[in-house]
Protein backbone atom coordinates (compact mmCIF):
# COMPACT_ATOMS: atom_id res chain seq x y z
CA UNK A 1 0.00 0.00 0.00
CA UNK A 2 2.50 2.53 0.65
CA UNK A 3 4.46 2.20 -2.74
CA UNK A 4 1.27 2.76 -4.43
CA UNK A 5 0.30 5.79 -2.01
CA UNK A 6 3.72 7.08 -3.07
CA UNK A 7 2.66 6.68 -6.71
CA UNK A 8 -0.66 7.59 -6.81
CA UNK A 9 -1.22 9.86 -3.37
CA UNK A 10 -4.72 10.64 -4.43
CA UNK A 11 -6.08 7.11 -3.43
CA UNK A 12 -9.33 7.45 -1.61
CA UNK A 13 -10.73 4.19 -1.58
CA UNK A 14 -9.96 0.63 -0.68
CA UNK A 15 -12.10 -2.31 -0.34
CA UNK A 16 -9.82 -5.25 0.83
CA UNK A 17 -10.71 -8.71 0.09
CA UNK A 18 -10.97 -9.40 3.70
CA UNK A 19 -10.61 -7.50 6.82
CA UNK A 20 -6.61 -8.52 6.98
CA UNK A 21 -5.89 -6.88 4.02
CA UNK A 22 -8.29 -3.61 4.85
CA UNK A 23 -6.32 -3.45 8.05
CA UNK A 24 -3.05 -3.06 6.48
CA UNK A 25 -4.67 -0.38 4.36
CA UNK A 26 -6.42 1.71 7.06
CA UNK A 27 -2.54 1.65 9.17
CA UNK A 28 -0.92 2.76 5.64
CA UNK A 29 -3.69 5.30 4.82
CA UNK A 30 -3.10 6.68 8.77
CA UNK A 31 0.55 7.37 8.26
CA UNK A 32 -0.55 8.69 4.69
CA UNK A 33 -2.83 11.34 6.11
CA UNK A 34 -0.59 12.50 8.89
CA UNK A 35 2.36 13.16 6.22
CA UNK A 36 0.22 14.69 3.55
CA UNK A 37 -2.55 16.40 6.05
CA UNK A 38 -5.00 14.29 3.59
CA UNK A 39 -8.37 15.02 4.58
CA UNK A 40 -9.73 11.52 6.56
CA UNK A 41 -13.12 12.24 5.57
CA UNK A 42 -12.56 11.52 1.62
CA UNK A 43 -10.89 8.31 2.55
CA UNK A 44 -12.87 5.19 2.87
CA UNK A 45 -11.61 1.67 3.55
CA UNK A 46 -13.77 -1.20 3.82
CA UNK A 47 -13.08 -5.24 4.19
CA UNK A 48 -14.93 -8.46 4.77
CA UNK A 49 -15.67 -11.19 7.16
CA UNK A 50 -16.28 -9.30 10.02
CA UNK A 51 -12.64 -9.46 11.88
CA UNK A 52 -12.37 -8.62 15.87
CA UNK A 53 -9.77 -6.07 15.06
CA UNK A 54 -12.08 -4.47 11.77
CA UNK A 55 -15.08 -4.33 13.64
CA UNK A 56 -13.45 -2.81 16.82
CA UNK A 57 -12.12 0.35 14.68
CA UNK A 58 -15.77 0.25 13.09
CA UNK A 59 -17.11 0.71 16.68
CA UNK A 60 -15.12 3.55 17.32
CA UNK A 61 -16.35 5.56 14.63
CA UNK A 62 -13.60 4.63 11.79
CA UNK A 63 -10.89 4.23 14.20
CA UNK A 64 -8.41 6.81 14.84
CA UNK A 65 -8.72 8.74 11.52
CA UNK A 66 -12.24 7.47 10.69
CA UNK A 67 -11.87 5.99 7.71
CA UNK A 68 -12.46 2.12 8.22
CA UNK A 69 -15.92 2.48 7.49
CA UNK A 70 -17.51 -0.96 6.76
CA UNK A 71 -16.58 -4.83 6.90
CA UNK A 72 -19.47 -7.94 5.27
CA UNK A 73 -19.16 -10.00 8.23
CA UNK A 74 -19.93 -13.60 7.83
CA UNK A 75 -22.63 -15.20 9.46
CA UNK A 76 -20.64 -17.30 11.71
CA UNK A 77 -23.44 -19.51 12.94
CA UNK A 78 -24.73 -20.18 9.53
CA UNK A 79 -21.00 -21.05 8.70
CA UNK A 80 -21.14 -23.97 12.13
CA UNK A 81 -24.28 -25.65 10.98
CA UNK A 82 -22.89 -25.85 7.42
CA UNK A 83 -19.75 -27.60 8.63
CA UNK A 84 -21.17 -30.03 11.25
CA UNK A 85 -23.92 -30.65 8.54
CA UNK A 86 -21.42 -31.15 5.33
CA UNK A 87 -19.73 -34.54 6.88
CA UNK A 88 -23.49 -35.80 7.67
CA UNK A 89 -24.39 -35.18 4.06
CA UNK A 90 -21.34 -36.83 2.62
CA UNK A 91 -22.04 -39.69 4.22
CA UNK A 92 -25.63 -39.60 3.59
CA UNK A 93 -24.20 -39.53 -0.08
CA UNK A 94 -26.21 -36.45 -1.07
CA UNK A 95 -23.62 -33.51 0.10
CA UNK A 96 -24.43 -30.00 -1.21
CA UNK A 97 -23.08 -29.06 -4.22
CA UNK A 98 -22.82 -25.71 -3.47
CA UNK A 99 -23.36 -22.82 -0.16
CA UNK A 100 -24.63 -19.93 -0.13
CA UNK A 101 -23.73 -17.69 2.74
CA UNK A 102 -24.76 -14.60 4.02
CA UNK A 103 -22.83 -11.65 5.33
CA UNK A 104 -24.17 -8.71 6.95
CA UNK A 105 -22.94 -5.45 6.02
CA UNK A 106 -22.01 -3.41 9.46
CA UNK A 107 -21.12 0.06 8.69
CA UNK A 108 -22.47 2.18 12.15
CA UNK A 109 -20.90 1.70 15.54
CA UNK A 110 -23.79 0.03 17.16
CA UNK A 111 -24.13 -2.51 14.28
CA UNK A 112 -19.93 -3.64 15.00
CA UNK A 113 -20.55 -3.10 18.40
CA UNK A 114 -23.76 -6.26 18.41
CA UNK A 115 -21.83 -8.38 16.85
CA UNK A 116 -18.84 -7.73 18.99
CA UNK A 117 -20.66 -8.74 21.74
CA UNK A 118 -21.91 -12.05 20.23
CA UNK A 119 -18.43 -13.22 18.98
CA UNK A 120 -17.64 -12.61 23.06
CA UNK A 121 -20.72 -14.56 24.24
CA UNK A 122 -20.11 -17.34 21.82
CA UNK A 123 -16.43 -17.37 22.87
CA UNK A 124 -17.67 -17.78 26.23
CA UNK A 125 -20.10 -20.62 25.60
CA UNK A 126 -18.27 -22.35 23.20
CA UNK A 127 -20.60 -21.99 20.51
Amino acid sequence: MQTLLQKNPNINMVIGVDDDVALGADQALVQHIARTHSNPSKIYVAGMDGENQALTLISKNGGPQGIYRASGALDLPQIGRAVADLPIEILQGHPATSLFLNYDLVTTPAGAQVLLNEYAAALKTGG
